[in-house]
């Protein structure tokens, strides 16, 4: 997913939020007490900071629309979007992202 925001995610909104549950339930896995005490818990948390990293540079540019939001990964918007995902950020909260592609 990270990668489809980098080239311009080229689905709408509601798309964009459903893939963003993934990274709801892998937080929800790493605040678990069982799986950090697995011998994995340090590898997964490397890799998943190494994408949220990235995901962070995505989202840095682009506009707040949940300002109020505890989780970061939904606070704001990708800058940049494919036709579908630009007009749907447009009419649902008011914002103009950059249009690639």
């Amino acid at each position: 997913m990270v990668d489809e925001c980098v080239d311009g995610y080229d689905m709408d909104v509601s798309e964009y939020l459903n893939d963003l549950s993934i990274r709801d339930l892998l937080q929800r896995v790493t605040d678990d007490p069982i799986v950090r005490s697995l011998p994995e818990f340090a590898w997964f948390t490397a890799e998943l900071a190494g994408i949220d990293e990235r995901f962070r540079a995505v989202l840095a540019d682009g506009p707040m629309v949940r300002p109020g939001e505890h989780r970061w990964w939904r606070r704001s918007l990708p800058a940049v979007g494919q036709e579908d995902f630009v007009r749907d950020a447009k009419e649902r909260y008011r914002v103009e992202l950059r249009l690639v592609g």
